[in-house]
């Protein structure tokens, strides 16, 4: 028993465009003005500007034979962390978390606000709120501002919210600094 076979094997397939085509898609490819396209674009603008339809994996296949396109590898994106501040007290932190904290022990989600030190990584102050709005924050910061004594540096919150950085000479009241309530 013979297997199965197509008469057109050893020849071109009945669906392949003619190598003038292929030529002139190729010409095109390295002409100044398109040189750095990569197949995708190239092939939108060979529809568009000179009436040669072809798919972009065609396209890429005869780039690649010719020595116009290398396949090109994804890189993962590389994402650089902040580095932490060197010194204890620089630069202080606070975040709200909305969490069901107490579990079945308090009905609904707690929010929990805390201040940590960003140096250190150590926890300054926390405490539990009804909500997380601007006034539970700036009473957060005017609590932990107000407990003796607080670390010289800056106050730094999510969302480009109550900042507060202390005075060049350390002197300054250190409620100066915070937003209005109002």
């Amino acid at each position: 028993m013979r297997p199965w076979c197509t008469g057109l094997r050893g020849r071109r397939s009945n669906r392949a465009l003619p190598p003038e085509f292929r030529e002139r898609a190729l010409e095109v490819a390295v002409d100044p003005l398109y040189r750095d396209f990569g197949p995708t674009l190239l092939a939108e603008h060979l529809e568009r500007s000179f009436s040669l339809r072809v798919s972009p994996d065609t396209l890429r296949d005869w780039m690649m034979g010719a020595g116009l396109w290398k396949r090109q590898r994804r890189r993962a994106r590389h994402r650089s962390r902040r580095p932490r501040r060197a010194a204890f007290g620089e630069l202080e932190q606070w975040d709200g978390s909305v969490h069901a904290w107490l579990e079945d022990r308090a009905a609904g989600d707690q929010v929990l606000i805390s201040i940590h030190d960003d140096a250190t990584s150590r926890l300054m102050t926390a405490r539990f709120v009804e909500r997380d709005d601007g006034a539970e924050n700036r009473r957060a910061i005017i609590g932990y501002l107000a407990a003796p004594p607080p670390p010289p540096g800056c106050l730094h919150g999510p969302r480009r919210t109550l900042r507060a950085v202390a005075g060049e000479e350390g002197g300054a009241d250190r409620h100066d600094h915070l937003p209005s309530a109002g």
